[in-house]
């Protein structure tokens, strides 16, 4: 079952015993876990719980938020790769200084001319 799956993952990774109320599996490498108590998620986002870095937590985002951070992190990846600074924001990315921000109605980056 997924849900023993999940705990009995967590205690031999991170050593944190946890109790799962549902989990769920939504990607390759991506799970959606529940907790039964959320001093149990505390638990988990401790960052001395993960010293391994091999767990990444996130908040629940619906699928469009999650392809919305795809796009920005993508665009970053773009072009540090032609040598320039990209950092990222939320819902927006800064290259060489000029801020992109994300565009709810056409769902894709726009130049932010009110900042630059």
């Amino acid at each position: 079952m997924l849900k023993d799956a999940m705990e009995n993952m967590l205690e031999k990774e991170i050593e944190v015993i946890t109790q799962v109320k549902t989990a769920k599996k939504l990607g390759e490498k991506t799970y959606l876990v529940e907790f039964e108590k959320i001093e149990d998620t505390d638990q988990v986002n401790k960052p001395k719980n993960n010293k391994k870095d091999k767990i990444f937590i996130n908040e629940d985002k619906t699928k469009m938020e999650r392809e919305k951070e795809k796009q920005i992190r993508k665009t970053a990846k773009e072009e540090q790769d032609k040598g320039k600074i990209a950092k990222i924001g939320y819902n927006k990315v800064t290259i060489d200084g000029r801020e992109w921000k994300w565009n709810y109605t056409t769902g894709e980056l726009d130049f932010d001319k009110s900042k630059n």
